[in-house]
């Protein structure tokens, strides 16, 4: 936690308190001085010239509102000698706060979202923009002189796509730009009426017959305003107009590169902190690429062998399949003449999975995803009940009534299973919050929701749903291909149940100090204060992995994640209630401030832990008092 590498890069402070907080000459010293790594009060002080009784008072201050972290020393036992670090690099003041108009606060928002992740890219993993350019256009398309290569990309997408432009035509290849942006959307929307989109074609006629590769840069975050009525209507011809040009170029054979351009806010949905979510997303671009394709060999082996999977998980997953041999596909990173001969032509950056179209009517069961994405909105653990490769009931938390009315909304197929993936990509663990990511990373499984044309399916929608699971257990007749997230590569190894924890390697010696480590960490930093602490998030303080994590809190302390958590915010939220100086508080704002999430949070955990609601606490606490 000291070590200035885990310092957020940005934060965005979105309260009044926060800004009111900052809004005083000397914090800012003291924030500027913290950014840059731990420091004692002492030094602090001999740094800035303030008084070390003034630097207590304004850490306590930036300490309360988590600006800023104490950091865990046993060794520093008097409050002077403590060390502390700021929570972030750099800190900033939401649009939002100052602004009415949505259309701007987007803008800013979206400018700088992109500006940072370019930073972190290039100053922090060192990877520029023409080594990444050269990855899409060489080592992934292949291409080579005298070809012909049409490059589309948007706003955000403007300078690795002028990059791509710059590197093909140095290679004697001659390169074509087209945008798919909102300006070339919206505007195409007003100029055309409905029956022109609906004959309309994506690129001119004449391209196509000199046409060998498509360099494609997508996002996901929003570009501008949002559509008015006219075109909100027109959006789907629009989509269409896309998925006959996708269509085309499958069956022309024309090699197909897809890169999905990140951003920090696909990370903020509390599943990964965005410098975590970031790196892994760069790590998994930049993999080794042959090991991808040896893993996914062995993989395609094990699958055609037999193509009847079952997936079981302990949160309620069991679902049954069988996909068609024919389009097992391999995503190795790279496009060979002889993958576009056997009809794989396209390929999607980051990259790294086993992709296949199961026969719709093998797939029956439930399944429990870690989450769901779509346009910002994150719902954890959907539940999908299908019958016959259909969605016929799906369930969820926040977030969910938005899910069902966009699938409702879709045209085509956007209920039916259009594909299942295996993650090979050995990057890192999700899930991230970025579907196209999570569905490459080593050991997740994926369904897909959508279209599968470019796989060889029949699968046509307007909307494409991703979701992944990284703790799947997977089998194929009597093997095992997954368990828990994990590859059993062992052919021999056969699927009779183990011990949950048989292979993690902890000791009861360790499990004892990692259980003690845990309740000091809990009890000095109370990391439980803040309202979307993840499983992740505690097991990365604590230098363990999260299923280490899960065996200490069973096998150590007989509890669970959330369980350990809502037990501290419950003896939190009793000392804040029997302060004098929260007397004119409500119980939901003091819940708030120990780290609940919500009001239903809040009063479930607090009757589990104590039998009472909080009223009747505060009762029992006054007459006792009385008393």
């Amino acid at each position: 936690m000291g070590d200035r590498k885990n310092i957020r890069d940005l934060d965005v402070l979105r309260e009044f308190d926060e800004v009111r907080a900052i809004a005083h000459e000397q914090r800012l010293q003291l924030l500027a001085h913290l950014t840059r790594g731990p420091m004692s009060a002492g030094v602090l002080s001999r740094k800035t010239g303030i008084r070390p009784n003034r630097i207590h008072y304004h850490l306590r201050r930036l300490l309360d509102l988590g600006m800023v972290h104490e950091v865990p020393d046993r060794s520093r036992e008097r409050a002077s000698d403590r060390r502390y670090v700021a929570r972030a690099r750099h800190f900033i003041v939401d649009p939002g706060l100052g602004l009415n108009d949505p259309g701007m606060v987007a803008a800013i928002d979206s400018s700088l979202q992109s500006m940072l992740l370019d930073w972190r890219r290039s100053e922090i993993l060192q990877i520029d923009v023409p080594r990444l350019a050269r990855r899409i256009a060489f080592d992934c398309a292949r291409i080579s002189a005298g070809e012909t290569v049409l490059i589309i990309y948007g706003r955000f997408g403007a300078e690795l796509g002028e990059t791509l432009l710059v590197e093909v035509e140095a290679a004697g290849a001659r390169g074509v730009i087209r945008p798919w942006s909102h300006t070339w959307l919206f505007r195409t929307m007003d100029r055309h009426r409905d029956e022109d989109l609906q004959g309309m074609s994506f690129v001119p006629d004449e391209l196509w017959s000199s046409l060998d590769a498509v360099l494609i840069l997508t996002t996901s975050l929003p570009e501008g305003a949002a559509p008015d009525e006219e075109q909100t209507r027109k959006i789907p011809a629009m989509m269409e107009l896309m998925s006959r040009f996708l269509r085309e170029v499958h069956r022309r054979r024309i090699r197909f590169v897809e890169f999905s351009l990140p951003f920090r806010s696909e990370f903020d949905s509390s599943l990964v902190s965005p410098e975590d979510g970031t790196t892994t997303f760069w790590k998994a671009v930049m993999t080794d690429l042959d090991a991808i394709g040896q893993s996914g060999g062995r993989l395609h082996e094990r699958i055609i062998a037999d193509p009847s999977l079952r997936m079981v998980c302990e949160r309620g997953t069991e679902l049954t399949l069988k996909v068609d041999p024919r389009t097992i596909s391999v995503r190795d990173g790279v496009l060979t003449s002889r993958d576009v001969s056997g009809g794989r032509t396209a390929e999607v950056l980051p990259t790294g999975s086993l992709a296949a179209v199961p026969d719709p009517e093998s797939v029956r069961g439930r399944f429990v995803a870690d989450y769901v994405a779509w346009s910002g909105v994150v719902v954890r653990n959907p539940k999908l009940r299908i019958d016959r490769g259909r969605i016929i009931e799906i369930e969820g938390g926040e977030g969910i009534e938005f899910v069902r009315e966009m699938m409702a909304g879709a045209k085509g197929d956007g209920d039916q299973v259009a594909m299942v993936t295996f993650g090979l990509n050995p990057a890192g663990r999700g899930p991230t919050g970025k579907p196209t990511l999570d569905s490459c990373l080593e050991g997740t499984v994926s369904l897909h929701f959508g279209s599968n044309e470019l796989l060889g399916g029949q699968g046509r929608s307007t909307l494409n749903l991703v979701f992944p699971h990284t703790a799947l257990s997977v089998r194929n007749g009597p093997f095992t291909l997954l368990d828990s997230g994990r590859f059993v590569w062992d052919e021999t190894k056969d699927a009779r149940p183990r011990g949950r924890y048989e292979r993690s390697g902890l000791g009861p010696a360790d499990i004892e100090r990692i259980a003690k480590d845990l309740q000091e960490l809990m009890e000095r930093e109370r990391p439980y204060l803040d309202s979307r602490l993840r499983r992740e998030t505690l097991a990365s303080r604590l230098a363990v992995s999260t299923n280490h994590l899960s065996q200490v809190l069973r096998q150590g302390l007989s509890t669970t994640f959330n369980d350990l958590v809502n037990l501290h915010r419950v003896e939190e939220f009793k000392r804040r209630v029997q302060d004098p100086t929260n007397r004119n508080r409500t119980h939901l704002a003091l819940a708030l401030d120990a780290g609940f999430p919500s009001k239903a949070s809040f009063y479930r955990s607090f009757r589990k832990v104590t039998g009472e609601t909080p009223a009747q606490f505060q009762e029992r606490m006054a007459s006792t008092t009385q008393e």
